[in-house]
């Protein structure tokens, strides 16, 4: 499982300045806002599944994995929709 450190985070925003500074265009600003907004989605969508996981089993790293990773699915699903209008692949 790929995690960011706090460090590691902020050298990824960094790099993320600097390319935009050095001339990206606005299509690239775009996408980015876009992908912005999913991670955002699945994110906090993974996280609070995975507290109430805990709430409710304790501290069973397999079920709580489990739970979070499926509860991630709609949005999954709804990304590779070309038909929605949040943030499908447009056609």
């Amino acid at each position: 499982m790929l995690t960011l450190t706090g460090r590691t985070s902020i050298l990824a925003l960094q790099l993320w300045e600097t390319k935009t500074a050095a001339g990206s265009t606005s299509k690239e600003t775009d996408k980015m806002a876009e992908l912005k907004l999913m991670a955002g989605t699945w994110a906090k969508t993974f996280v609070a599944t995975a507290l109430s996981t805990y709430l409710s089993v304790g501290l069973q790293p397999d079920y709580i994995l489990n739970a979070a990773l499926v509860s991630v699915l709609p949005s999954v699903i709804n990304w590779l929709n070309p038909n929605y209008e949040r943030y499908g692949k447009v056609k």
